[in-house]
């Protein structure tokens, strides 16, 4: 009688060990939805003396597809800057960027591993400054911006570590974005100025992000 328990309990432990890495495997794979940040705007908004942040929010509502929404800002403030510590001078330029997107996921993991990916983002660069003078009621500000819509589309890998529902997310992706429209006058440029200018700023061109993140 013993050996036929011991038989049975040894079945069962040797049934429920696959079982149990397949079901581990499935919750690995199920993680709807991704928050990603860049350290790159950070470093950049303190080394101009501001901010600056590029956050994202990932949804997929089934395994193989997934929306994304980004908001990339740069701010600092110029006259400081430059070294003027004037208190009755106030000045801001700031860069933003916002993302809309679809992510196509031919892997069926939802959000982990390659996919494909194409949406629309608005950028607006803008500077504003601004004199007070000895009472608060008198004061004299200028500013003013730039805005433009573009398209843009890329690929990238998202990789997850982890074995828990919430797992750490490493993100490769490059990107290829295109103005439909602009209040930067592109035009008036030679070619390679206007691709360059519109490449560093993220409005045209080839662009690389490495992103890092969780997954959950």
């Amino acid at each position: 009688m013993k050996k036929v328990l011991s038989f049975a309990v040894l079945a069962v432990i040797l049934f429920a060990m696959p079982v149990s890495a397949e079901e581990d495997r499935d919750e690995e794979n199920k993680r709807q939805m991704a928050i990603t940040l860049s350290p790159n705007p950070l470093i950049i908004g303190l080394f101009l003396g501001g901010f600056g942040i590029n956050a994202g929010f990932e949804f997929a509502p089934v395994s193989t597809a997934a929306v994304k929404a980004n908001v990339f800002y740069i701010g600092f403030d110029p006259v400081k800057l430059i070294g003027l510590n004037d208190d009755n001078l106030k000045s801001l330029a700031y860069m933003l960027r916002v993302n809309m997107e679809a992510r196509w996921y031919p892997m069926a993991q939802y959000v982990k591993g390659f996919f494909v990916n194409g949406g629309v983002q608005y950028h607006r660069l803008s500077l504003s400054a601004g004199v007070s003078f000895d009472t608060d009621e008198e004061k004299e500000s200028a500013g003013g911006g730039l805005n433009s819509i573009s398209i843009c589309s890329g690929l990238g890998y998202k990789v997850v570590i982890g074995k828990e529902q919430a797992g750490f997310v490493i993100e490769p992706n490059m990107e290829f974005a295109w103005d439909v429209y602009s209040d930067i006058p592109f035009q008036n440029m030679v070619p390679p100025v206007s691709y360059f200018l519109g490449n560093v700023l993220g409005i045209r061109g080839f662009r690389f992000n490495l992103l890092f993140g969780a997954a959950f």
